[in-house]
């Protein structure tokens, strides 16, 4: 376990060094430069400002927050080898980025360039948008249903909900007010006018409207998909 962490710390480190060992070549450009023009293309507040220098950062930082916990409570804390729910859960996290890391560096690749097409698209100012509504929407189900359903757990209801709503679940349909046969209490005629508006707005017109949302956006950013691949290039 002290191995795992161990690496798992060192891949954190070659990042922090990877950065700056690419701000001192970038520093080496800048003084080597007489031409104003030039310079200026290589000063270091261009540097600092690059988004790939701030998204760096960015996934270095979570990497430190998620790794430094666990290997201090494994080195110096907890002698147990067994890992703590804590640690599987921060492992977990660390894992999913990592996976996800793997597939955005797979951009560059010529024979996978359409996955920056994918990535470009998918943060769009336009899918963001519609994605915060649909966010939005969801929660203000989810409080008229934890206005409506008070005798279980918060957790409960917004758990049934989401599968109600978001995948057509029978279990979450029937928790949430449409289970033929149940008692009054259960199908109280807010909750089924509720449910039944619900389902129609987001398995009828929220999901099916990302959905071509993203698909004209794809469109779009595909046809520049070369242009988009020479610049991260």
């Amino acid at each position: 376990l002290h191995l795992y962490w161990s690496i798992l710390l060192a891949g954190a480190v070659r990042e922090g060094l990877n950065l700056l060992w690419w701000f001192l070549a970038h520093w080496s450009k800048w003084h080597s430069h007489d031409d104003a023009t030039m310079k200026s293309l290589w000063h270091p507040t261009v540097f600092f400002t690059d988004a790939w220098f701030l998204s760096s950062c960015f996934t270095l930082s979570c990497r430190l927050l998620l790794v430094m916990p666990c290997v201090c409570d494994s080195f110096f804390s907890n002698p147990d080898p067994v890992m703590s729910e804590w640690e599987q859960g921060l492992l977990a996290i660390n894992t999913f980025a990592q996976g996800f890391a793997v597939t955005y560096m797979l951009r560059l690749l010529h024979r996978f360039k359409r996955i920056l097409a994918i990535f470009k698209t998918f943060f769009s100012r336009t899918i963001l948008e519609m994605l915060l509504i649909a966010v939005m929407i969801f929660a203000s189900f989810s409080f008229a249903f934890l206005t409506l359903i008070r005798r279980e757990h918060a957790a409960w209801t917004v758990t049934y909900l989401y599968r109600g709503l978001m995948f057509g679940d029978g279990d979450g349909l029937d928790r949430m007010g449409l289970m033929l046969g149940g008692s009054d209490e259960d199908n109280k005629a807010a909750l089924v006018l509720f449910m039944v508006c619900g389902t129609i707005l987001f398995n009828v017109t929220i999901l099916n409207l990302v959905i071509a949302i993203y698909g004209n956006e794809y469109e779009q950013v595909n046809a520049e998909t070369e242009l988009h691949f020479m610049k991260e290039r």
